[in-house]
């Protein structure tokens, strides 16, 4: 853990063992993450996890029952600190818009402006080129009642970023948003990285967090199961849990060598493997299922998937679950082949 009373150099956001409860129930469990600027960082895992908790934290809506948030060393909140909501160069993109009914689109953009001290000439210049940014400009002078989900969407955004946040906080923003402005969405969200901005979101959808996030941090239960690079996290899960939630569907036992796993489905070979017996872990797309009257596995469910079928079959005590091009019949025997390498998770749990 790191000292409370003493600042960092770590640029970004950091969480240092931070617990938080809603009255008796316990929402965070000492999480520790880091997100840097110039970074999207993800929050990923179920409704209930504590995801947007973290985000209400770092803003200054709640306060850690224990622990500590910096930004680039700067202690926002631990022991004998707090800084206030206002001071912290945060931009909040609510799940829900949560719009002023009484205002209009560019009055929206410009309140904080004018909060943040920003004269009037500078307040229409600097709102109106955000409204273009987004493209509502022409929506400028609507309310929020005579928009579409999709452009009040855009304008909480747009809010967000009235005061060029130094951290920006995204709490399911591509939720109810399908199509192109999906696409834009996106493409604006990782515009915002340019600046050097600290961006949290959080999703439980792992295609959002594909399409948006450099970092992901996944919880559950209010703990931090993974933290690192999407990708090294998704390829590297550590654990059954973390697994499950990424999309591994196969879990099954392996004898480990030097160099090399032993496994129901074929011999892989590991740099480095180390010398224990353990699980390793496949994703339904790694295995390849196909009818065979030999096959020693029994077809227990079936459905299409878009890309071919999804097979779950049982193989004495084991469930599988891969594609098959054709559909197959219920307890129809099939042949099982694992293609490419599974993932090492560890000692069995």
């Amino acid at each position: 853990m790191m000292d409370l009373k003493n600042e960092t150099s770590e640029s970004g956001v950091a969480l240092d063992s931070v617990y938080f409860s809603y009255g008796k129930t316990e929402a965070l469990r000492g999480i520790s993450l880091h997100a840097p600027p110039g970074k999207i960082t993800a929050l990923f895992g179920p409704s209930g996890a504590g995801k947007s908790t973290c985000l209400r934290l770092i803003a200054g809506l709640e306060k850690p029952s224990v622990g500590a948030i910096r930004l680039d060393g700067r202690l926002l909140c631990g022991e004998n600190a707090w800084i206030p909501p206002r001071e912290r160069g945060v931009g909040f993109c609510f799940q829900e818009p949560a719009l002023w009914p009484a205002l209009r689109v560019r009055e929206h953009v410009e309140l904080p402006m004018r909060e943040n001290g920003l004269s009037t000439v500078e307040r229409r210049k600097k709102a109106a080129a955000l409204l273009d940014r987004f493209g509502l400009s022409p929506l400028a002078e609507r309310k929020p009642e005579q928009l579409s989900g999709g452009e009040q969407k855009r304008l909480a955004f747009a809010r967000a970023l009235a005061n060029d946040p130094q951290i920006l906080l995204l709490d399911e923003p591509l939720s109810s948003v399908e199509g192109p402005l999906r696409e834009e969405l996106i493409d604006l969200i990782h515009g915002c990285k340019r600046n050097g901005t600290v961006i949290l979101i959080v999703t439980h959808q792992l295609d959002e967090a594909f399409a948006l996030a450099d970092r992901m941090a996944i919880l559950q239960e209010g703990r931090l199961l993974r933290e690192g690079a999407t990708q090294e996290v998704f390829l590297n899960p550590q654990s059954i849990a973390a697994a499950k939630l990424l999309g591994y569907r196969n879990f099954f036992p392996v004898h480990a060598e030097t160099g090399r796993f032993h496994s129901p489905y074929g011999t892989w070979e590991y740099a480095g493997a180390p010398q224990i017996d353990g699980l390793a872990a496949a994703l339904p797309e790694d295995f390849a299922v196909e009818r065979s009257e030999n096959g020693e596995g029994v077809v227990c469910a079936c459905w299409f998937s878009g890309s071919g079928y999804r097979i779950r079959a049982t193989i004495g005590d084991r469930l599988v679950e891969g594609i098959s091009p054709t559909a197959l019949l219920i307890e129809e025997r099939v042949k099982v082949r694992l293609q490419g390498a599974p993932i090492w998770l560890g000692e069995k749990e």
